[in-house]
């Protein structure tokens, strides 16, 4: 998937999803629609599949184990 495409989704996530609600969230999306290194890491995921969650669910799993 494009960079600029995934780039939009994780802001629309960090502004839709995680705005008032989650800020570290907010923050990590934010951060990762202008990042190319994590932009490719994500472009991993099929297209079917939501990148912002599935990639930041990853991350926390990661972090949790």
């Amino acid at each position: 998937m494009p960079h600029t495409i995934l780039s939009r989704q994780f802001q629309m996530f960090a502004q839709q999803e995680c705005q008032g609600s989650s800020p570290l969230y907010e923050h990590l999306a934010t951060k990762i629609a202008n990042d190319e290194d994590l932009l490719d890491i994500a472009s991993l995921i099929p297209q079917d599949q939501p990148a912002p969650n599935l990639l930041l669910a990853a991350v926390h799993y990661l972090l949790a184990s």
